[in-house]
């Protein structure tokens, strides 16, 4: 099964940090690593305060999943309490199959 995706990702850094609230990053500058108990999602930090809180950690029992679907913007969601992270792929249906596998919880 595989765990590592490339894709966009949009990352709510959960306070402003170097004047950014959210870390935006288009294909190929995001990752989605999936774990038995958490997920991890990154940017490449090439352009980017290497000080950033990331790659952000999104452990399973505080999140729920979901499809995003859009013309251009089409991917999986992770909402927690208190946000939504996004994961951009033109294939989400491929990691929404890793994580159902690791029995992740999704939502609508």
């Amino acid at each position: 099964m595989n765990n590592k995706f490339k894709g966009g990702a949009n990352i709510d850094l959960g306070q402003r940090q170097y004047g950014m609230k959210r870390v935006r990053a288009t294909y190929p500058f995001g990752s989605a690593i999936v774990y038995p108990d958490y997920v991890e999602l990154s940017v490449s930090k090439r352009f980017l305060p290497r000080s950033l809180p990331l790659p952000l950690r999104l452990h399973r029992e505080s999140i729920r999943i979901f499809l995003r679907h859009g013309p251009l913007k089409r991917g999986v969601g992770f909402r927690t309490e208190s946000t939504t992270h996004y994961f951009l792929t033109l294939r989400p249906e491929r990691l929404m199959k890793t994580l159902r596998g690791f029995g992740y919880e999704e939502t609508d």
